[in-house]
């Protein structure tokens, strides 16, 4: 059913609602600072089974990013541009595991595990197209 918008002009709810997401504050209103510092890992995308996950223990699911101050993206990755763990919290940073465990390292055990595929992907799926050239450099 149309109804009148602010402009008095007549639109569908569709419509409506298509604007109203489109002005309305959140994660589309880039006028603000970023109010978050988690975020979640793109290697996750394709496999989110839990029970599929050969190493939940190892797996990244969130983590407290590197973001810059205009990164709204909210994902971390290997070839993303927040791929770094923001050491805050007495020189260490904080992630959820996808066992749901919360994990603290520093910088000389986050490095080493940040390069493995484990860390970033969750099954041994073969890799294709975009996946393979943001995953390529691990081992």
């Amino acid at each position: 059913m149309p109804t009148r918008d602010r402009q008095s002009r007549w639109t569908t709810h569709r419509d409506a609602a298509f604007t109203l997401s489109q002005t309305s504050s959140g994660f589309r209103n880039r006028n603000h600072k970023r109010d978050y510092s988690y975020g979640m890992n793109c290697g996750i995308c394709h496999t989110t089974k839990i029970s599929a996950f050969v190493e939940p223990t190892k797996t990244m699911l969130y983590m407290e990013g590197n973001f810059g101050p205009n990164d709204y993206s909210g994902q971390v990755g290997p070839a993303l541009a927040s791929t770094t763990l923001a050491f805050r919290h007495n020189t260490r940073g904080q992630m959820t595991m996808s066992d749901l465990h919360v994990e603290k390292m520093g910088k000389p055990v986050f490095t080493p595990v940040s390069k493995t595929k484990r860390f970033w992907l969750p099954a041994d799926a073969r890799m294709t197209g975009m996946q393979e050239q943001f995953f390529r450099n691990l081992r």
